[in-house]
């Protein structure tokens, strides 16, 4: 195992991050020339631009003028299940998932609009630093222009922004659009979403391919087309309990507890 593997995939780890001594990111990458870079690191922004945008929507249902829920969730894209070329940054981490907890809250508006908020923020250990996370995101439910009570499902359409910070070198920003589907049965609430998002991941080191001290940074590009499956279950009024999984090139599972008002 090489010494940067062990932090490198604690970062990919993010909230289960354990400290390590290792090489910096800078030394990782000092040497490759902008596209050997990009080569070896693509992997890595497209399973943080997967991550980052994950867990925008449980549901297509926009509340009220007076409800809101809040709560927290947890996203985890085990990378057994990906098809990861070798030799590549993400596969040579020996990391064996990419996890991201974040704080939620969704609030109506009016007229069938909704907005949405995620945040968290935790110092990850001493070698790799701060993991950030912002999100936020605009539903519209189209039920509000037209609806058949009982026979017709809950229909959404949603845009999202999201930013994931990693220590100093790493920032993925997301921009998406869902449509959403659910119907409500009782205490249970099965949804399915399709989602289209485009990410760019910047890495910021500070060696040429020279290994020349100069500052150095590249854009990775990654498209994302999820498809999600996801249940809530309320098992007491002001209690939702939310799991979902996504198929994407990197497939997610994403588990919440939310208390929902209204």
């Amino acid at each position: 195992m090489k010494p940067w593997t062990m932090p490198l995939g604690g970062a990919l780890m993010l909230a289960l991050c354990q400290g390590a001594a290792a090489q910096s990111f800078d030394d990782l990458l000092a040497g490759q020339a902008e596209a050997q870079v990009k080569t070896y690191a693509q992997p890595l922004g497209d399973a943080l631009s997967v991550v980052a945008s994950a867990g925008a929507f449980h549901g297509a249902r926009s509340k009220g003028i007076a409800g809101l829920d809040a709560g927290l969730k947890v996203v985890l894209s085990p990378l057994g299940a990906a098809d990861i070329p070798a030799g590549t940054l993400l596969k040579e981490t020996e990391a064996s998932a990419v996890g991201l907890p974040m704080l939620v809250v969704n609030k109506g508006l009016f007229k069938g609009f909704q907005v949405g908020a995620r945040y968290m923020s935790l110092e990850l250990s001493k070698d790799v630093g701060k993991l950030d996370h912002m999100g936020a995101s605009l539903r519209f439910e189209v039920n509000e222009l037209f609806h058949v009570p009982l026979i017709m499902p809950r229909i959404g359409l949603q845009g999202d922004w999201n930013q994931l910070k990693v220590g100093e070198s790493i920032t993925t920003t997301t921009t998406g659009v869902d449509l959403i589907v659910s119907k409500s049965f009782l205490i249970l609430e099965p949804y399915a979403g399709l989602s289209l998002v485009k990410g760019t991941t910047d890495l910021d080191y500070t060696y040429d391919a020279a290994g020349t001290p100069v500052n150095v940074g590249v854009s990775l590009d990654s498209d994302v087309t999820r498809l999600t499956a996801g249940l809530n279950l309320t098992p007491f009024p002001l209690l939702r309990l939310n799991a979902e999984y996504a198929l994407t090139d990197y497939p997610t599972y994403t588990l919440g507890v939310l208390v929902n008002l209204f």
